[in-house]
């Protein structure tokens, strides 16, 4: 490959990143929106129950409150659909433990469990560009800063230090 394509790719790996980068924060932006939606409907809540509060009938404030509440369930499944949206966009799946893994990954990197959903095979480990560059002490397979497990075999990596080239 030519020096000339080498750079070719290179900007254009910056372009898809960069683009990716403005989609991201356009969806940032629309979930920071809905969740101000939220925080009205909560504020209308309070004001329904404080209003029926007042007049002596708390149980008036009833009707208007399971309106505001169904408002907010579907402002929240937007923003779930929003943010699985972002994960689609990162090439990312989430963990039941909270965490985000490649998508590519058959085990979560920070709590070990197991994908569903199975991913293609790892590839064939290229040799490593650098000393701060982790394998796994099982499978061989890349790992990132940080992981406690395998994204490829699941194993547990003991040490940080352990599975680092030199």
């Amino acid at each position: 490959m030519s020096f000339f394509q080498k750079i070719k790719e290179s900007a254009m790996n910056a372009a898809d990143k960069a683009q990716q980068t403005v989609e991201i924060t356009r969806i940032h932006t629309r979930i920071s929106s809905k969740e101000k939606e939220i925080a009205d409907h909560y504020k209308e809540m309070g004001k329904c129950v404080f209003d029926a509060y007042v007049a002596g009938d708390p149980s008036a404030a009833e009707a208007n409150i399971a309106e505001y509440a169904g408002k907010v369930l579907e402002i929240q499944k937007e923003i779930a659909a929003l943010k699985h949206k972002i994960m689609e966009i990162k090439n990312e799946k989430p963990c039941e433990c909270g965490t985000t893994a490649p998508f590519e990954a058959l085990f979560c990197p920070s709590c070990g469990r197991k994908f569903e959903t199975v991913a293609k095979e790892p590839q064939a480990l290229a040799l490593a560009e650098g000393p701060a560059t982790r394998h796994c002490t099982v499978c061989g397979g890349e790992l990132e800063t940080g992981d406690k497990f395998c994204v490829h075999c699941g194993a547990p990596q003991s040490a940080a230090k352990e599975g680092i080239d030199e």
